[in-house]
Formats: structure tokens, C-alpha cells, sequence
């Protein structure tokens, strides 16, 4: 098994958040005929060939649902004067790709608030509908969150078969290039400028190194859309385990049938196996609804 990691730079706004599954799926909806062999090798956990992680911003992730209050202030002054820095460090939603902050994090409990220096911006943007014939009443109508970003994104990917990845990596490079990812394609937002595979950094590897770590010692951070097994979920610690649960209404790509509600374990989350012995058990699951598939690999 490698890591690697996958550049992506947007020429537009995009609308839609890069996702483990919903970017497999994607690429399988729009070239089944070309990616079904490997399609067929996702049915099996023991038989994936890659696994993507969550698209994040260049030099950071998702900070890990871990928050100590190292210090309880014992009055009322103490408390309003370091009121301003504990929710700064509450509500930062990343941390530097560094092993030595996660090392801070998980060893010692010391949380280093990173404030993202990568240019970027989400907003709300106003649009109007114009009819073609008659009337030239306009619509308004609103798209409520459009994210522009200056720098790349990162998605790293595992890589178990190399010549099955790069077969699919070829096919998603020209899809996305092509026809850009997310919603509102039409209307020019997801458009997409490149899309590059490249080797870690000497920093990225070090941090990869460390949560291979972490799993050995039976913690699980997540860096991707995580669905366990019915198994699986009875080996989580629920009690030391700190996590989020997060739900999607999906619907089938060019199509108006909406998937069941799928739930999963969010990014961040920090999972404890109740026996070292179950790490090497962990895989994942996949869902399916009708003719669709979303699969839900532990990155």
C-alpha cells in the first residue's frame, strides 16, 4: 500500500463538497462502461483497490473532535479573560499538516489554533431567471453557499493495485476536466482547471505515519466518510469514542429518486476499538439503493 495525493484547483466557484463516496460514485455514474471491472472490485472490502479521503484544503485537516479545557478558572474574572481564546480554539475547524501538532493534540491534549492561510471565501450569490418567450418577469432565486478558493485542494488516496488506480484516475481526470463536479455545472460553477497526481511531502508522510500509529494503539481519526458494519460498530468504544454523526438525502445521479437518509461517522471523528485485536478488521460498507452505490471505505 502507498499514499498519494491528488491536486485539484478550481477555475470557478463549487457549490458541492469533494466526498470520499460521492466522488467514487460520480466518476462510476458518468463511465460505468469503462470502470465497471473496477466497480466490481468495490463489493468486496477485502477487495478495493483505492480508497480517497475527503478533499481538504493544501497543508491542513480536519481538526480531530478532541477539545480539553486544561485549566478550570475558579472565578468569574479568570474566566471572561481567557473567554475570547477558548472559543477561538473551540470553533477551529482545522489543524497544519504537521505530526508535531498532532502529536500536541493526542499526547498531551495542547491544541495549537491554525488559522488557514490559503484565500478563501463562501457566499451566498443572488441570481435571476428570465423567461425565453413572453414576459420578461424576473425570478430571483438564491444559491446559498458557493465556496472560492485561491489554492488547491488535496484528496490523498491509498493505493492497494496501482494499475487498477491509475486506469480509474485517467477516466476521473478527463470527467472532471471535462464536465467539472457538483452542482449547478450548467450554470458554470464546479468548473475545474487541473487535476495532478503526486507524490507526499516529506511533512505529509511523517503525519500518515503517525495515524497509522494512532491505529495500532486502537484510535481511529477519520479522514474520510466512514459507514461501519453492523460488526464493526459493536467493536467502536462509544464511550471513550468521540464522534459525529452525519446524514445525507441523496439522489441518483440524473434522476429525481432520492436515496434512504445515509447515515455515517463525519471526518474529525476519533473512534477507540474496544480490542486492539479488531483493528485489522476495520474496513467499512458500502450502501445501496436501486441501481446505486455509495461506498463508505475507512480511508
Amino acid at each position: 500500500m502507498e499514499i498519494k495525493k491528488i491536486l485539484i484547483s478550481f477555475r470557478s466557484g463549487v457549490i458541492t463538497p469533494i466526498e470520499s463516496d460521492t466522488l467514487l460514485s460520480y466518476i462510476f455514474a458518468l463511465d460505468f462502461p469503462n470502470t465497471e471491472t473496477i466497480f466490481q472490485k468495490f463489493l468486496k472490502p477485502q477487495t478495493v483497490p483505492f480508497i480517497f479521503s475527503n478533499a481538504m484544503l493544501a497543508g491542513e485537516l480536519p481538526r480531530p473532535l478532541y477539545f480539553f479545557d486544561k485549566k478550570r478558572e475558579t472565578c468569574l474574572e479568570e474566566a471572561l479573560a481567557v473567554e475570547l481564546e477558548r472559543k477561538k480554539i473551540k470553533s477551529a475547524n482545522t489543524i497544519a499538516m504537521k505530526k508535531s501538532d498532532l502529536l500536541s493534540l493526542f499526547d498531551h491534549g495542547d491544541f495549537n489554533p491554525f488559522e488557514s492561510a490559503s484565500p478563501q471565501v463562501s457566499i451566498a450569490e443572488f441570481k435571476n431567471t428570465l423567461k425565453r418567450f413572453g414576459t420578461w418577469v424576473a425570478t430571483p432565486y438564491i444559491i446559498p453557499s458557493v465556496r472560492y478558493v485561491a489554492w488547491d485542494l488535496v484528496v490523498y488516496v491509498k493505493i492497494y493495485d496501482k494499475n487498477i488506480f491509475e486506469l480509474f484516475f485517467s477516466q476521473m481526470q478527463k470527467i472532471l476536466l471535462q464536465y467539472g463536479f457538483g452542482a449547478w455545472k450548467a450554470r458554470w460553477y464546479g468548473k475545474i482547471k487541473s487535476c495532478t497526481l503526486t507524490e507526499l511531502t516529506t511533512e505529509e508522510e511523517e503525519v500518515f505515519d503517525y495515524i497509522h500509529y494512532l491505529r495500532t494503539q486502537g484510535k481511529f481519526y477519520l479522514l474520510n466518510n466512514y459507514k461501519p458494519t453492523q460488526e464493526e460498530l459493536l467493536q467502536i468504544d462509544e464511550k471513550i469514542s468521540i464522534y459525529q454523526i452525519h446524514t445525507k438525502q441523496a439522489k441518483m445521479l440524473g434522476h429525481q429518486v432520492f436515496k434512504w437518509p445515509l447515515n455515517f461517522f463525519a471526518p474529525w471523528s476519533v473512534l477507540q476499538m474496544k480490542k486492539l485485536s479488531d483493528i485489522n478488521k476495520i474496513y467499512g460498507d458500502y450502501y445501496q439503493a436501486h441501481q446505486a452505490f455509495n461506498f463508505w471505505y475507512l480511508f
